[in-house]
């Protein structure tokens, strides 16, 4: 498999992942965007900072077990 290849799978199952919660429970789902509309930027940035962190810290670890 090409890294290419495993990237686009990767982002595949991101996409489906990201649309189960508003096909599940659409009024949850705007509930949590109106939340979000309300968060400050700094917020916004910090959560989307720990996002990257735990995305990298899977990765590492998948490597090693893998």
């Amino acid at each position: 498999m090409s890294v290419l290849h495993i990237l686009l799978v990767a982002v595949a199952v991101a996409v489906i992942l990201e649309g189960i919660l508003p096909f599940l429970s659409p009024r949850l789902f705007r509930r949590g965007v109106v939340t979000l509309l309300g968060v400050s930027d700094r917020g916004l940035r910090v959560a989307g900072l720990c996002a990257i962190v735990a995305g990298i810290a899977v990765l590492y670890t998948l490597r090693f077990i893998a």
